[in-house]
């Protein structure tokens, strides 16, 4: 009889581990799919891939559930297990809910997309939107590191995004000496920047006393470009 036991869990065992391995192959595709569907619908690529992110968790613990049920496991067990165990996981989780409800409120107020440039105040990490998942975000800096965000500070903090606009302005200072001819020096920094190609032409260029430092005359510089 116990031998028989054995060889009978053995193969709930074995047809749990083809499930496992069919339904990974599954979710794979329903993926695959999911994510053809979005890009053919033109949807933003942060939100496609939280919401692959989302589907492959809502996947897995489905398939994770239906391999435990025919381990034995029934689902009422499972259901009174998660209950009774219910508050230390939501404390265990806080962390991560609120990331994934940071996750969602990103994507719906959207305040940068997949592509723009960011500078988030908590940490002053600043950097390239490269991905926008569930729980986190990953900005690439100009030094070429990857930095990986919570979604749920970076909900929560101010984030400077200099990307949204189609132009910037561009903001410099110019160090000369108390000596040195101060309408000499204005007049050739506005000719600089009149012969700057990269600004954009009909627009504002300012050379102006910005202050007057211990040892030079600070001049300062605005002018206008294309946010690229």
């Amino acid at each position: 009889e116990l031998a028989g036991k054995v060889l009978n869990f053995g193969v709930h065992v074995i047809i749990a581990l083809i499930v496992f391995f069919i339904g990974t192959r599954i979710i794979r595709v329903v993926r695959k799919i999911l994510r053809r569907a979005l890009e053919k619908k033109d949807v933003d690529p942060g939100v496609r891939q939280f919401l692959d992110s989302l589907v492959k968790v809502i996947l897995y613990v489905l398939l994770i559930f239906a391999v435990l049920a025919l381990l034995g496991v029934t689902t009422a067990s499972i259901v009174a297990v998660l209950g009774s165990a219910g508050l230390t996981l939501g404390m265990a989780l806080q962390g991560s809910l609120s990331n994934f409800a940071g996750g969602v409120l990103i994507l719906i107020l959207k305040p940068f997309k997949i592509g723009d440039y960011i500078l988030e105040d908590s940490h002053k990490n600043e950097g390239t939107v490269t991905e926008i998942r569930v729980f986190y975000t990953k900005i690439l800096t100009i030094d070429n590191k990857v930095v990986i965000l919570p979604n749920g500070s970076l909900s929560n903090t101010s984030i400077v995004n200099y990307t949204r606009a189609e132009r910037r302005q561009l903001i410099y200072t110019v160090g000369i000496s108390y000596e040195a001819d101060l309408k000499k020096a204005k007049e050739l920094l506005t000719e600089m920047l009149e012969k700057e190609e990269g600004r954009i032409e009909g627009t504002e260029a300012l050379v102006y006393v910005d202050a007057l430092s211990d040892s030079s005359v600070d001049l300062g510089i605005r002018f206008w470009v294309p946010t690229e």
